[in-house]
């Protein structure tokens, strides 16, 4: 019996002494009793250096007192057990963050005796969610300086433009008797610029608020979007055209924000329309339900490899070609904007074997 009692010690000691957290027997005052090879590696003392002192003396002082209360409260049965997040003073002098979780030992004649401690060394998970409060706020600053950006463009910027587009009628009107052709056509020139230059404020205004604005997702049938766009919103200009479209099955339950997602399509449909200088223009719109992602394909002029990137660029247009109507620049980077805020992907890939036509896929995330 007596043997079976020791083996079992022994197993104890080994347990106690080789575990991966910290493990310690500590006093009713304080004072370190025993302790193992893993908490003397979290706070850098040997085991003799720790049996000299009390674990008050390697406790951050901002933690201390709370953790004497428990102590406290433990040995006044007010509590049988506690856990906190503490910072221990590591001999070498910076902090090292610990997970404490402390037991109260009775004798047989159940009076307090002493306190186990198990100790989690977490510094790194700490540090790690420092760093990502530290980026969030950061983040939260720089959309606060985005919004201030915003708020500037859509009025201070916007007001010369407005005053120099007054003037500019003023004196068209009131001097129109006195002014020559080439003035004429001089002022009229700068009426197109100066709006030209308010519509491309405006734009800037629109891409930056996508990146911060509110979307609101949920299940929505993307046969709908998309017949809506095709039979409603760009109907004339199919029409006009002469466009032959094609829309295979699309799903019917993607999660999505139902207002940013029509403007995805009606951007990719009408630049697809718009960039075409086919006989028979021709749009085909579906969904890889394999790999996963939307399509918008036409016939049209296509896009170069060396264009592809520089085509989601503000204000960059994709093709040279001067008889081709010339977009704002702004539709594919606010399409692209959209999709990473669905947590997708945009890209583009030639639709013909030859190199002709284009191909925009879209991939959108699990959101919820």
């Amino acid at each position: 019996m007596t043997v079976q009692k020791s083996c079992i010690t022994d197993e104890f000691r080994s347990a106690f002494e080789y575990a991966a957290i910290g493990m310690a027997i500590v006093s009713l005052e304080g004072k370190w009793l025993k302790v193992n090879k893993s908490i003397c590696t979290i706070v850098g003392y040997t085991e003799e250096e720790l049996l000299e002192i009390d674990f008050q003396t390697i406790t951050h002082p901002d933690f201390l007192g709370e953790d004497l209360e428990h102590v406290r409260m433990m040995l006044n049965r007010q509590s049988d057990y506690y856990e906190m997040e503490k910072k221990y003073i590591h001999k070498q002098g910076h902090s090292v963050w610990v997970l404490l979780s402390v037991s109260l030992v009775f004798d047989p004649e159940g009076k307090p005796k002493y306190f186990i401690s198990q100790i989690q060394d977490i510094d790194a998970r700490k540090k790690a969610e420092e760093m990502l409060k530290n980026y969030t706020n950061s983040l939260e600053y720089s959309n606060r300086q985005l919004e201030e950006l915003v708020h500037i463009v859509s009025h201070d910027l916007k007001e010369p433009l407005r005053g120099a587009s007054y003037y500019n009628s003023i004196i068209a009107e009131d001097c129109d008797v006195n002014l020559n052709s080439d003035l004429k056509k001089m002022l009229n020139l700068q009426n197109i610029l100066l709006k030209k230059m308010s519509n491309l404020l405006d734009h800037l205004l629109y891409y930056s608020k996508i990146g911060f604005e509110h979307l609101a997702f949920k299940e929505t049938n993307m046969n709908e979007i998309v017949g809506s766009i095709i039979n409603n919103t760009l109907k004339v200009q199919i029409e006009s055209d002469k466009v032959t479209i094609e829309v295979l099955k699309l799903p019917e339950n993607q999660k999505c924000d139902f207002v940013k997602m029509q403007e995805v399509f009606q951007n990719l449909i009408s630049n697809a329309i718009k960039y075409n200088r086919s006989q028979n223009k021709k749009i085909v719109i579906g969904y890889d339900s394999k790999k996963k992602f939307y399509y918008v394909k036409d016939n049209g002029i296509g896009i170069s490899d060396y264009q592809k990137e520089s085509i989601y660029r503000m204000f960059k247009r994709g093709h040279d070609y001067k008889d081709l109507p010339s977009g704002s620049g702004v539709g594919l980077p606010i399409v692209k904007k959209i999709v990473e805020r669905h947590e997708g992907e945009l890209w583009c890939e030639s639709s013909g074997e030859d190199g002709s036509g284009s191909k925009f896929c879209f991939t959108l995330g699990n959101l919820s």
